[in-house]
């Protein structure tokens, strides 16, 4: 019991924050240039992600939805247009109008 309450104290609160604010800061710059990239691949590959019910085009419209109901101010969609139109789709599909995106983080705007 005792160390449960050490590891719960201030003093290991501050250092979890001071570790995790350089990741952070990282992990925020990483993800532009991440969906960057993706969205590169969507409109110079537009074969590859054309079959809605393939890896490709399931993995970026499900990565996108998750972005944009979490970080959308850190990824704006307007900057993604084939990621978008992607997800647009995708969400049109009945496999993903059975499970729509909800919960914490999810506005009416994105379901």
């Amino acid at each position: 019991m005792r160390r449960i309450g050490m590891l719960d104290s201030p003093y290991v609160r501050r250092v979890a924050v001071s570790l995790e604010r350089p990741w952070l800061e990282r992990v925020t710059g990483q993800l532009p240039a991440a969906y960057s990239g993706l969205e590169g691949e969507v409109q110079r590959r537009p074969e590859v992600f054309s079959a809605l019910r393939c890896q490709a085009s399931i993995s970026a419209a499900v990565a996108w939805q998750f972005t944009q109901s979490m970080l959308a101010s850190i990824v704006p969609a307007s900057h993604h247009p084939g990621l978008v139109s992607l997800s647009t789709r995708l969400e049109r599909t009945p496999e993903l109008q059975k499970y729509p995106p909800v919960g914490p983080g999810v506005s009416a705007a994105n379901r």
